[in-house]
């Protein structure tokens, strides 16, 4: 009887074998004497294949697949070792399996392997090489959608379906960027997982972000009587990173990223910025009203301009909110996010009258058109009167 073929890849070897399903699953056809319907195979096997037996009591699984890989003596007795090769809900499944086994242990152990590995597992190897070519805070990024899988760190890929990765999205309450990030993280693991033949089939990317459109904006700028209540209270600690972000547009995690030499002192200029193309190392003159901000920041003489006063290591976003900013707002009676900083920035800049263009430049987007990006050009003193403008 003809059979169909699969190529199964290992790290060792790649060899083809007749189209059986193996983990204990089985298809109806005769295949060397193995009737697989019916209440009972009969086989006659030689020695050393192996056998099963069924287990006592009410078990989902109840038959055994083994085979004898040694003998050993004890008490003068001669024992069996034996190696259970799996557990079965039925007496064909299990001979099938056997029969499996037997035909090649070697690609049976390494197909084995397969159903075993984890979604952290795949995880692991897929961010190894992915980490490698990407920027940090594409890297965090994916760390804390990965840190959302908790649920399913440790379920076998073979296991996880569509529904497993659904749940975990409609649990989520965090925002459309962040839901975003999530279901990247998953469908790549996925498909690393299906490239690698781990799995068959991406489930991850039938995952949909129930969301409305029409939610409200949570991003709002600070008032200019909110911006001058901050000055009040400067002396509070780091009420005045508020205020330099406000002044420079940054987004909070490339505040922390700029380093002491990013800093220009003698023209009063940062240079910083990541996350797109068009904001990577953007240029942003200092607006007087921060200056002795940045200076302060500067003479303390740290790798980075702005760090842990105490451990003088670089802060994150999560420990720069939970620790200072949610606090400040607390202190002051205000609601901001610390994104919103940014968007007093964009906001003002264009309440002011400043050129678009250099708007775009300040901020690091990348919605110039093409007329704009080869022809417009707008230097640092452009640059800083359009900062001056901000009051």
């Amino acid at each position: 009887m003809p059979y169909v073929s699969y190529v199964f890849a290992t790290n060792h070897f790649m060899i083809a074998i007749p189209s059986l399903t193996l983990y204990g699953l089985y298809e109806d056809r005769q295949l060397e004497g193995v009737r697989m319907k019916g209440k009972s195979v009969g086989i006659k096997k030689a020695n050393g294949m192996g056998s099963v037996y069924k287990l006592q009591g009410n078990r989902r699984k109840p038959w055994v697949a083994f085979v004898t890989v040694s003998y050993k003596r004890k008490d003068g007795m001669r024992h069996q070792k034996r190696k259970i090769i799996g557990y079965y809900e039925t007496e064909e499944m299990a001979e099938f399996s056997l029969w499996n086994y037997n035909k090649n242990p070697a690609l049976y152990a390494e197909i084995e392997k397969l159903g075993t590995i984890t979604f952290e597992n795949v995880y692991m190897e897929w961010s190894s090489t992915k980490y490698r070519n990407i920027s940090q805070t594409a890297i965090n990024g994916y760390k804390a959608a990965y840190a959302r899988c908790s649920s399913i760190w440790n379920v076998r890929m073979s296991d996880l379906r569509a529904m497993h990765f659904q749940r975990i999205m409609d649990e989520s309450t965090l925002s459309l960027s962040s839901d975003l990030k999530l279901r990247s993280l998953m469908m790549l693991v996925c498909e690393y997982a299906v490239q690698n033949d781990i799995i068959q089939k991406n489930y991850a990317k039938y995952v949909i972000i129930n969301r409305k459109e029409d939610h409200p904006e949570i991003h709002k700028p600070f008032t200019e009587w909110e911006i001058e209540k901050l000055f009040d209270h400067e002396n509070i600690p780091f009420v005045d990173t508020i205020l330099i972000v406000i002044y420079t547009g940054f987004r909070v995690g490339e505040l922390f990223n700029i380093r002491r030499e990013d800093v220009d002192v003698q023209n009063m200029t940062i240079r910083g910025g990541s996350k797109i193309e068009a904001g990577k190392n953007r240029l942003v003159p200092v607006h007087e009203k921060i200056q002795k901000y940045v200076m302060d920041y500067y003479l303390q003489g740290h790798e980075y301009l702005i760090s842990d006063a105490d451990t003088r290591k670089k802060f994150n976003y999560h420990m720069y909110r939970n620790q200072y900013f949610d606090k400040i707002m607390d202190m002051l009676e205000m609601e901001h996010l610390p994104h919103d900083c940014r968007h007093t920035f964009a906001t003002r800049l264009s309440n002011y009258g400043a050129n678009s263009t250099c708007i775009k430049k300040l901020i690091g987007h990348s919605s110039y058109t093409t007329t704009e990006k080869i022809y417009t050009h707008k230097d640092v003193a452009q640059l800083r009167r359009a900062i001056s403008t901000l009051k």
